[in-house]
């Protein structure tokens, strides 16, 4: 696991958002304290990750979260992810996989180099294969299954 974390440390409360909350308090896309000025978007927060964390890949993913098909972004490492969004602090790898249901087939994984490169081009944080990622979320399995 990556030895060094290129990201401050959280703040006094669980979370880092500033929000007085239990310590297990978890985030998702109807959680409040991702509104607002208080976390930047996950987009946002993979472009932190990027310019931070120079082993890094950037990944856009559908994630199935309360019935739910969510468009995310984050950054990782092979053992290691960095999904702002949640903590400052890496988390392992297949722990993360496996609590947002995250699979090889609904997600799209860029090198450091690679995102720059499109994001340059395209003058977008993500997602950047508009046809697969079709809308932030949707109710049906975004490959049809």
């Amino acid at each position: 696991m990556h030895s060094h974390n290129p990201f401050q440390p959280p703040k006094a409360d669980a979370c880092g958002c500033g929000h007085d909350h239990a310590p297990d308090h978890a985030h998702d896309h109807d959680c409040q304290c991702a509104a607002g000025a208080h976390r930047p978007s996950c987009f946002d927060a993979a472009l932190e990750v990027a310019s931070e964390c120079e082993d890094c890949r950037v990944v856009h993913a559908w994630l199935h979260l309360h019935g739910k098909w969510v468009l995310h972004a984050w950054g990782e490492t092979d053992e290691a992810v960095y999904d702002l969004t949640e903590t400052r602090n890496p988390q392992p790898r297949a722990d993360y996989y496996a609590r947002n249901g995250v699979t090889e087939e609904r997600l799209r994984r860029y090198g450091r180099v690679e995102f720059f490169t499109i994001m340059a081009d395209t003058g977008s944080f993500g997602p950047f294969d508009a046809a697969f990622f079709f809308a932030p979320e949707s109710d049906t399995d975004p490959l049809g299954r």
